[in-house]
């Protein structure tokens, strides 16, 4: 205490003389700092004299036993989250089980009033919506036609009417046929179309109405038209490397999780840029290329094509 007095007068001390010299601007800064020294030394001893009063560890207790708590809050509050979470999940699963039920419940009910209600008609409602699905594929058919007629000036009735019903009858009631059908012939040129027309045409025989399995079957001859043309007589006796080629390509783009742009799978598969793009160019029909400059994946048409694959 007696250090601490003197500290005092020495602060007084500093104070007379700096008002009596008033002139020097460092002895100024000096005081300045003692007396900071001084109350920062007074702050010490007060926090000395609280922790050896016991006050600051019945303080650090309190700390201590709020912090606990906390922390065992904490841990409630996540243990009650899981168990929502868990809740959730189980309510989800729940959900969609009673979502399947009810839908096969309603499928039960629409087939009893079909039975019902419907009867001896079933059979010309089936027709109708055989007719309705073929006149879709006619009106697809149509338009694109049209577009490849405009495009390479042929006829005004190109490709005639009889040629028409004979593709609408090959497609099966099958959208995807018609627009393949149609990317096939256009991808040929001007020169190439009505040879792949021809091609198209005499892909089995037309039938009048087909099943499910007659439809897939089109389906495949058309795959493997538009494949073996692809190659075929375009590559002056290198189309068993254009062949290698194509299944390397097909196989990648229809395994992979993610797509990929063209200069990636080349690189992927170590193939020249000029073979690549040969290898593409007669697979425009069942595979969606991008312009060069798009750094956009190449992708199958329809998913059908990747069945048709992996199933061979």
């Amino acid at each position: 205490m007696k250090a601490s007095k003197n500290r005092g007068n020495s602060d007084d001390t500093f104070d007379s003389s700096e008002d009596g010299s008033g002139s020097s601007a460092s002895e100024a800064r000096a005081a300045r700092r003692y007396r900071r020294r001084v109350r920062i030394s007074k702050i010490h001893d007060e926090f000395a004299r609280v922790a050896a009063s016991g006050l600051g560890k019945g303080l650090k207790g309190v700390l201590d036993k709020f912090r606990t708590e906390m922390e065992e809050g904490h841990r409630s509050i996540q243990v009650e989250l899981r168990r929502m979470r868990a809740e959730q999940i189980a309510l989800q699963a729940e959900v969609r089980h009673l979502t399947t039920e009810v839908e096969r419940l309603m499928g039960r009910v629409n087939d009893l009033i079909l039975e019902q209600v419907v009867g001896g008609q079933r059979e010309r409602l089936s027709r109708g919506i055989i007719n309705y699905v073929y006149n879709k594929v006619a009106i697809v058919l149509e338009s694109k036609s049209k577009i490849i007629r405009e495009k390479y000036e042929l006829d005004g009735d190109w490709p005639g009417d009889q040629n028409t019903i004979l593709l609408v009858r090959n497609a099966c009631g099958l959208l995807i046929w018609a627009e393949t059908a149609c990317r096939f012939i256009d991808g040929g040129g001007r020169l190439l179309v009505e040879e792949r027309l021809s091609q198209v045409l005499k892909e089995g025989t037309p039938m009048a109405r087909s099943s499910v399995s007659e439809a897939e079957m089109r389906l495949a001859e058309l795959y493997t038209t538009v494949l073996e043309s692809s190659v075929t007589g375009k590559y002056n006796g290198r189309e068993e490397k254009i062949y290698a080629m194509s299944k390397e390509v097909l196989g990648s783009i229809v395994i992979l999780f993610s797509p990929l742009p063209a200069d990636s799978l080349a690189n992927l598969l170590h193939a020249s840029k000029r073979d690549f793009e040969q290898t593409l160019e007669g697979l425009h029909a069942i595979l969606n290329i991008p312009p060069p400059k798009q750094d956009r994946p190449i992708r199958v048409h329809h998913d059908s094509f990747r069945d048709f694959l992996l199933t061979k």
